[in-house]
């Protein structure tokens, strides 16, 4: 994962509030059939464990997507959806 651009300032959420982020990727060789990638792990400052994003919670990604082992994401910096 690298980032894209600069945040303006943190997001902070409060329970029940939600933010959005943009993952850019180059779709890797799939050789022998699709590869898809169903969930991304998210590490949040301060926990332990990883959060799992289920990529096929978007309206429009119906199988996984192809983002395959290796491959480098580019992350856009998150934004709060709830404002």
């Amino acid at each position: 994962m690298e980032p894209v651009g600069e945040a303006d300032e943190p997001v902070v959420l409060e329970p029940g509030d939600s933010a959005d982020s943009v993952i850019q990727w180059d779709a890797g060789a799939t050789a022998g059939g699709v590869v898809l990638t169903t969930a991304v792990l998210l590490r949040l400052p301060g926990d332990d464990e990883p959060e799992r994003l289920p990529v096929t919670d978007v309206d429009w990604i119906v199988d996984g997507i192809d983002l395959l082992h290796g491959a480098t994401a580019r992350v856009e910096p998150w934004t709060s959806t709830t404002d």
